[in-house]
């Protein structure tokens, strides 16, 4: 059977639509769009389906959802902030007060008797307390703190490491640094106080001598929740001006 029977029988058993749309072909552009390709249209007709999409997209309704949240909580923390204004700074307070908007901390400076105190209050937290006997839980209030307390003329440090609960704390530790050094993370921290006895008695009442008493705490625990409010509210309008532009 020579070459050119077989090519007339394959031939034959393809469509004769799909031939006259190869014949039209010499001419076509490969580059031509698939929506204006006349002969496409012509082949497939109505196998190509339509795709419609909403005018409004998924993001923008998230978006929207996500603004009135925001606002509604804008609302609730501008009335909280309102209902609880904090007295300013007391009489006879003993340090100066660095307070920087936007920042997580505040810190507290005075120099007393040839040493230079500093610390470095974080936000409030509180601790639920549960006590095994009654099954009662209690809610204690703590600021963490950092004192640093640096003799003006050798510049060694005391750096104290504080769980302050307002009516008592704990040194959580304690590191001796020399002159120009930076805190490495190897250093060593002290012992236990916590477990430690007459230490964390005498080292607290070294700190009340310098003006870290519970009067000073009190005060530190108010305003730093008022700061915390502040700070809130500051993020919170801060993301909504994002997510508007």
């Amino acid at each position: 059977m020579s070459f050119s029977i077989i090519l007339r029988r394959a031939t034959s058993s393809v469509p004769s639509f799909l031939i006259c749309a190869t014949r039209t072909q010499t001419n076509y552009n490969p580059i031509t769009p698939l929506k204006n390709n006349t002969i496409c249209q012509e082949i497939c007709g109505t196998y190509i389906p339509t795709l419609h999409f909403s005018s409004v997209s998924k993001k923008s309704i998230t978006d929207q959802s996500l603004l009135r949240l925001i606002k509604s909580k804008i609302k609730s923390a501008e009335e909280m902030q309102d209902a609880n204004q904090v007295e300013g700074i007391p009489d006879g307070f003993p340090f100066k007060i660095k307070d920087e908007p936007g920042k997580q901390t505040i810190s507290l400076k005075r120099e007393d008797q040839g040493e230079a105190i500093k610390v470095q209050v974080d936000m409030p937290s509180i601790l639920t307390q549960e006590y095994d006997d009654s099954g009662l839980k209690v809610d204690i209030p703590s600021i963490p703190l950092v004192v640093s307390v640096t003799n003006s003329v050798n510049g060694k440090c005391l750096k104290f490491t504080i769980a302050d609960y307002i009516v008592a704390s704990e040194i959580h530790s304690l590191v001796v640094k020399d002159r120009g050094t930076s805190e490495a993370s190897h250093a060593y921290r002290g012992p236990d106080l916590v477990a430690t006895k007459k230490l964390p008695s005498a080292f607290r009442y070294y700190l009340n001598a310098r003006g870290i008493e519970q009067s000073t705490s009190r005060f530190l625990y108010e305003y730093m929740v008022n700061k915390s409010r502040k700070e809130y509210l500051t993020w919170l309008k801060n993301v909504k001006s994002f997510i508007e532009n």
